[in-house]
C-alpha cells in the first residue's frame, strides 16, 4: 500500500502516483505482476458519502496500523505461475500528434 499523510492533497496523491508508476515499471523489469486494488478506497469513499458505517475505511486504517497516514493506493505483487503474454500496446506513433 502507498500511504500519505493527507489523502486529499494534490500534490500527496501525485507524488503517490509518481510512486506507483516507478514500482510498477520496476516490477516489470523484474517479471513481477502488478495490479491496483482500488476497491477497498472506493468502497471506504462511498461509506463516507453515504454516512454509512464504516467497514472498509476502518479495515484501510488497521494496515496502516498508523493514525497519522492514510492509504492511498493498494495493489498486489507476485510473480505468475503460468506464463501470460505482455498486455497490448500502441506504438508510439499511434499515440503521438
Amino acid at each position: 500500500m502507498i500511504s500519505v499523510r493527507d489523502a486529499m492533497d494534490n500534490t500527496e496523491r501525485m507524488l503517490a502516483g509518481r510512486a506507483w508508476q516507478r514500482i510498477h515499471l520496476y516490477g516489470a523489469t523484474q517479471k513481477m505482476g502488478m495490479h491496483p486494488l482500488n476497491q477497498p478506497n472506493e468502497m471506504s469513499d462511498r461509506e463516507k458519502y453515504l454516512g454509512a458505517k464504516e467497514k472498509f475505511g476502518l479495515e484501510l486504517k488497521n494496515f496502516t496500523d498508523d493514525p497519522s497516514w492514510q492509504g492511498l493506493f493498494l495493489f498486489r505483487v507476485g510473480y505468475a505461475l503460468n506464463n501470460t503474454l505482455p498486455s497490448p500496446r500502441r506504438s508510439v506513433d499511434q499515440v503521438t500528434i
